[in-house]
């Protein structure tokens, strides 16, 4: 416990709000990080201590950044009226330093689909559209079994204006399944048919998705969520806004929530999230489904969640409707410093049934509809009417 607390101490002392310049490591962790004026996503240089993945990207940067438009037809247009996606394909597959245009292209829901040892480098300018699909799940970019790839400053638009038929839930921006040492610098990913960004195994015979960064993320207007985070160990996300999720349920902004007991939430640390009017929760964690074999564990760490608007605050879940006899989930949920305004239903939500998740929150400012903080007391009261807060769970409110 005191290390957590330790390494969330100097994770907060090494990322600031927009506008400053701090620069830190992350003693003990994946990664260290240098991050500039983080909100607005105008600078990011990502250090990365593991000594495996730093040997694989030097040589990668070793070549040449390869211009994807030297791929495409002679007469190519800039509008995204015509679909390159087998041009695309075949260059992300034979080069390691890529280099997207400075224009749109449309890409159909085949997607690009990224191996190992990659960088994707988007120019301003450029952008991904989706050609209107019929399939009730894509993904625009994946990643599955992938190691030692960063994509830096991808521009992704769904189709969810244009798709054609109503089925379906799973339209992904960026897909990401059993990978490891993954960083995603800058992306902005909107109006897809269903997340912005998903985080889970390939199946449950496959490894975790270990080792991820994802780092001033601009996630609007998708149908399902901004973000869903299924199964990971060792996940950081600065900085993110998440936006305007709505269309199917469960709406959230971020979104954890694994499939099976095969999955796992571990070494997760968000910091300064702020998600806003989305018609679900801000943050959710709903945990049901890790039971039904054996005893799991969770780990999550949220350091300075805003949310403005959004249905509730959080929302954190651990029903026994999965259980399969007496298993168990231990672990840490520490929320600190969050700021809930203009909630339509609660800032906060809470129905732990299971005893040895323990929920920590710290210093929480609830705003009421002027925008003024209310009082501890009146915070206090907030938070753990009736049925925002279930009388059996383990959780600790300190102002």
């Amino acid at each position: 416990m005191y290390k957590v607390l330790a390494q969330l101490m100097w994770l907060m002392l090494g990322v600031l709000v927009a506008g400053l310049n701090v620069c830190s490591a992350h003693p003990g962790s994946f990664l260290g990080i240098c991050l500039q004026d983080t909100v607005l996503g105008k600078k990011t240089f990502i250090a990365d201590s593991n000594p495996g993945a730093l040997k694989a990207n030097s040589k990668k940067n070793n070549e040449a950044g390869y211009d994807i438009s030297k791929s495409l037809p002679v007469d190519f247009v800039k509008d995204a009226s015509v679909d390159y996606t087998p041009f695309l394909q075949q260059a992300v597959s034979l080069h390691d330093n890529i280099i997207f245009p400075a224009f749109p292209i449309l890409i159909n829901d085949d997607g690009i689909k990224v191996g190992s040892n990659k960088i994707l480098n988007f120019l301003p300018g450029s952008k991904l559209v989706l050609k209107p699909s019929n399939k009730k799940g894509y993904n625009i970019i994946k990643l599955e079994k992938s190691s030692n790839v960063t994509i830096n400053n991808p521009v992704i638009v769904g189709d969810r204006q244009t798709h054609i038929g109503t089925a379906g839930e799973f339209g992904m921006g960026i897909g990401i399944y059993s990978s490891s040492n993954i960083t995603i610098n800058n992306p902005q990913i909107s109006y897809c048919w269903g997340d912005g960004i998903y985080l889970a195994g390939n199946r449950e015979d496959q490894p975790v998705n270990n080792t991820i960064r994802i780092l001033n993320a601009k996630l609007l207007h998708n149908r399902r969520n901004g973000i869903s985070i299924i199964s990971v160990n060792q996940l950081l996300m600065a900085s993110p806004y998440v936006a305007f999720s709505d269309g199917i349920a469960p709406m959230c902004g971020i979104d954890f929530e694994p499939n099976s007991p095969a999955d796992e939430l571990k070494n997760i640390t968000v910091l300064n999230a702020v998600t806003e009017s989305n018609m679900g929760p801000g943050i959710s964690i709903g945990l049901r489904n890790l039971y039904g074999r054996n005893n799991a564990e969770v780990d999550i760490q949220l350091v300075s969640p805003k949310d403005n608007g959004s249905a509730i605050g959080l929302k954190a879940t651990a029903i026994f409707t999965r259980r399969a006899g007496s298993e168990i989930i231990n672990g840490n949920i520490n929320v600190s410093n969050p700021v809930w305004s203009k909630n339509s239903n609660t800032p906060m939500s809470i129905n732990l049934l299971d005893e040895n998740i323990k929920l920590t929150i710290k210093k929480p400012t609830i705003l009421d509809p002027a925008g003024r903080p209310l009082n501890n007391k009146a915070a206090l009261d907030n938070l753990t009417y009736k049925t925002h807060l279930n009388r059996n769970a383990n959780c600790s409110i300190t102002f």
